[in-house]
């Protein structure tokens, strides 16, 4: 895949995978949507919809290292 994903679309194709649970449905969708000559791998889409179900949420979390937890607690 040679393009970025918005948070917006990995939103769409999780939740068109979750009600369709077809990864061709989900490629056909997209490529009548966004573009005929561009589709989405079934691993990107597993990994979206994987991603909402577990966290709930398709955005990045924030990793805070368990050092950098301590170092802020003894700085305040």
């Amino acid at each position: 895949m040679a393009f970025a994903l918005s948070n917006q679309q990995r939103a769409e194709v999780a939740a068109r995978y979750k009600v369709w649970n077809s990864v061709i449905k989900v490629q056909r969708w997209w490529r009548q949507k966004y573009n005929r000559n561009q589709t989405i791998s079934p691993i990107t889409i597993k990994n979206c919809h994987k991603k909402l179900m577990t966290t709930g949420s398709i955005l990045e979390q924030c990793k805070v290292e368990v050092s950098e937890m301590k170092r802020s607690i003894f700085i305040r």
